[in-house]
């Protein structure tokens, strides 16, 4: 699934609302109906500004690196038990700074 500027639908207010839990977009009225939620120019701006601080190929687009890295943003130290587990691991901005504490 790509989204880009100009589409809409749940899976844009759902990008939308992971922005404004990181406070890249200002919140969104919860009256709106997810299936009107647009991918407009200051969503598209969010966007770019979060590729860019996350080191991402800044294009606008959200692909599945960027959905991943949206993910992984949302979590902090402390959000949820980490366990280490050969076969599914975790990632996320709380694993990272774990690791570097640990180091």
């Amino acid at each position: 699934m790509l989204l880009r500027r100009g589409d809409r639908g749940p899976a844009v207010a759902a990008v939308r609302h992971a922005l404004a839990s990181l406070q890249k977009l200002a919140v969104i009225d919860p009256g709106i109906d997810p299936s009107e939620a647009e991918f407009d120019r200051d969503t598209d701006a969010a966007i770019r500004q979060f590729q860019q601080e996350r080191g991402l190929i800044v294009d606008g687009i959200v692909g599945p690196v960027t959905v991943r890295s949206l993910t992984d943003a949302r979590w902090t130290l402390g959000d949820r038990t980490l366990a280490y587990t050969l076969s599914s691991a975790m990632s996320g901005d709380d694993v990272t700074a774990l690791q570097v504490r640990m180091a």
